[in-house]
């Protein structure tokens, strides 16, 4: 049987409180890897949460967002740049699991605490509570309309090689 341990990420969904005049949040104790990490945190760039990546997962984001900047006009490749990168801060997330948020990310929470962390793979979003509560049921509705486009193909038999399933079989 595997245990968190083997799980190479950062999954699951939990309610946490931010002392605004600190910065400090508790991470769940479910998040090892976060564990006495260095991490950046950024101001996802639609502005609708903040976005905390391990340093070496955020080098790898850092290349890809300057990758595809090179690839575009120079006003939009300089939006993508500020937006993606121009938000970034250094923080910590000691060994009891708390992370003290930059000043200016900790700003964009605005005037309350109640925080919703949303662990998804590579990074860890934290959402105001409200406005979580409203994404993820705009994102529910979305996944139901949408369930038969992407369903079949996640839940397959689980193996990475088993044949596409057919559209409409």
């Amino acid at each position: 049987m595997a245990n968190m341990d083997d799980i190479e990420g950062l999954f699951g969904t939990f309610d946490a409180k931010v002392d605004l005049g600190s910065g400090r949040v508790s991470v769940s104790t479910d998040l090892t890897l976060l564990k006495g990490k260095q991490v950046m945190v950024t101001i996802e760039p639609l502005k609708r949460y903040l976005e905390v990546r391990t340093l070496g997962v955020f080098n790898e984001f850092q290349a890809r967002v300057l990758a595809r900047a090179d690839e575009l006009p120079i006003a939009l490749a300089n939006a993508v740049r500020i937006n993606y990168l121009g938000t970034a801060a250094l923080a910590q997330v000691d060994n009891s699991f708390r992370l003290v948020l930059p000043k200016k990310t900790r700003e964009f929470l605005g005037t309350k605490g109640d925080v919703v962390l949303v662990g998804v793979g590579d990074s860890l979003q934290i959402w105001q509570a409200d406005r979580w509560a409203e994404a993820h049921a705009e994102m529910e509705r979305a996944l139901a309309d949408n369930y038969e486009a992407y369903a079949t193909e996640i839940h397959r038999s689980g193996r990475r090689d088993a044949p596409p399933v057919a559209q409409g079989a």
